[in-house]
């Protein structure tokens, strides 16, 4: 394989270990900061809610405070309509003047206020004062009259809190058929308490904000009352008691790493976020299935990592680019050569010195070592030259000897004879190379001293006679080892 590709895979699991390894540090972070991220959006959403409904519920106090200035409210009677004492068969209001006058205030205001929708006064006797006659009751129409306003939450937190203000839990009004919420307060003078003076106040635009605040949110956004829960859910108004699935889940609410409650409702975790009211045992929360986040999660840390892979990539041909130009064009500049050199045996070829890293140096190297062998292969040729030279007149004069020499292994088979060798005898080449001497046979292979001394390194010289056409010939024959580099005896020359 060759370095470009080894160096991209190594770049390429370079940075995909490095990427994982950020995405494993990372994503606890991200995940954490991502819900940080939706608890301040839940929060300053809750915000904007309880500034809407704390103001919605504060003008109303005001024009609470503003109808107690009215002195008709503090006179004391025993001429107030009463609907405990009222007869069966009809609905009779009172009329006398101190009821009239207390009708018209409350019905002024009424009219100038298009969302209030009742003001009446409840009194200690069970009296009841109202803005204008109770609808889908008349004279013709025979009804149980026997609301008791000291019985009424309104009534009976007002004085139990007699200098505050109080909200109630939101209620369907029988007549519109839309959430209404009611505000009241004791009418108070002097520590003596003339009745509680209430408003009934529609809360559509409550609820309306509430829509257009949880619009295609897969959250739920609502207000916790002390027995009830005000909820929108799939851009509709809910509302359940404490008692319900909702009711008990905000009740076991746990705190998490002091940053967001979490709660379980119907086997699903949810998120939740909480925001205080003015009033006690009201607040306004917001939840979100967890799911979500993490699906949120994955489609930003699948963004992360689409972003992340681009970049990579990127980096990976860049870093490829640079690496090859730093790297491999000196590595390739140096295989050609180093080819060139091999196949032309031309020492002349130069590596270019470009730079003073490494690949500098050891073009350097390379281009000295170069040097030096182009003066050994020199003093090499002219020393082979002289030896073949030499080499040659050995080769003459032993070929031209009028000696006749003989040189085979020591196993005796012929390797070399010269001309006279092959005169004296009368044969030719092809007879005698690669075949046992004659000298070896009847000498030394017969004469086991001789084969011993030859073999221990020593020379032997003697006299041997052979018949040449037909007359007998007495040769001097003159026998030495021959030894390797290694002094081992690898020939014998006769």
């Amino acid at each position: 394989m060759k370095i470009r590709y080894k160096l991209t895979i190594i770049n390429s699991l370079f940075l995909i270990t490095a990427l994982l390894l950020l995405a494993f540090i990372l994503i606890p972070s991200i995940k954490t900061r991502f819900v940080q991220d939706q608890t301040e959006e839940f929060e300053q959403q809750l915000n904007q809610l309880a500034l809407f409904m704390d103001g919605f519920v504060e003008e109303a106090e005001s024009d609470l405070d503003f109808l107690m200035t009215n002195e008709a409210l503090y006179v004391e009677s025993e001429h107030y309509t009463n609907l405990l004492t009222m007869k069966k068969d009809g609905y009779i209001v009172s009329d006398a003047p101190e009821e009239q006058a207390i009708i018209k205030i409350l019905h002024d205001y009424i009219q100038a206020h298009n969302k209030l929708y009742y003001a009446y006064v409840g009194r200690d006797d069970g009296s009841f004062t109202v803005s204008k006659p109770v609808i889908g009751v008349d004279s013709t129409e025979e009804k149980r009259f026997d609301y008791d306003p000291r019985t009424r939450p309104w009534y009976l937190e007002s004085m139990a809190m007699p200098d505050e203000f109080v909200l109630t839990e939101p209620y369907v009004n029988p007549d519109t058929g839309e959430y209404d919420v009611t505000v009241s307060k004791t009418l108070k003078r002097n520590d003596e308490i003339f009745g509680v003076l209430a408003i009934d106040l529609s809360i559509k635009e409550v609820e309306n904000f509430l829509i257009e605040s949880n619009q295609d949110k897969p959250s739920i956004i609502g207000i916790n009352y002390e027995n009830k829960v005000f909820f929108i859910k799939d851009d509709m108004i809910v509302i359940e008691n404490r008692e319900s699935e909702l009711g008990k889940a905000l009740d076991q609410s746990q705190l998490v790493d002091d940053e967001h409650h979490e709660l379980n409702l119907l086997g699903e975790t949810y998120i939740l976020v909480k925001r205080d009211s003015k009033y006690d045992e009201i607040y306004y929360f917001e939840i979100i299935p967890e799911q979500f986040i993490d699906d949120t999660l994955k489609n930003i840390l699948r963004g992360y990592l689409i972003h992340t892979s681009v970049v990579a990539i990127i980096l990976i041909i860049g870093m490829t680019l640079l690496l090859q130009r730093i790297i491999v064009k000196p590595l390739t500049q140096f295989n050609h050569a180093s080819l060139q050199i091999a196949e032309t045996k031309n020492l002349s070829e130069r590596l270019e010195v470009n730079s003073k890293d490494e690949f500098g140096s050891m073009a350097y190297s390379f281009n000295k070592m170069l040097d030096e062998l182009q003066i050994h292969t020199d003093d090499m040729e002219g020393l082979i030259k002289t030896r073949t030279k030499e080499i040659g007149q050995l080769m003459e004069a032993i070929e031209q000897s009028p000696i006749s020499i003989l040189i085979m292994d020591c196993e005796g088979v012929v390797e070399f004879a010269n001309y006279n060798y092959y005169q004296a005898r009368n044969v030719q080449k092809e007879g005698i190379l690669g075949v046992e001497a004659e000298i070896y046979r009847y000498i030394i292979k017969e004469n086991m001293a001789i084969k011993s001394g030859l073999e221990k390194g020593y020379v032997w010289e003697g006299e041997k006679s052979r018949i040449y056409e037909g007359q007998e010939i007495i040769e001097h024959i003159h026998i030495a080892p021959i030894r390797d580099d290694s002094s081992d005896i690898v020939n014998y020359i006769c």
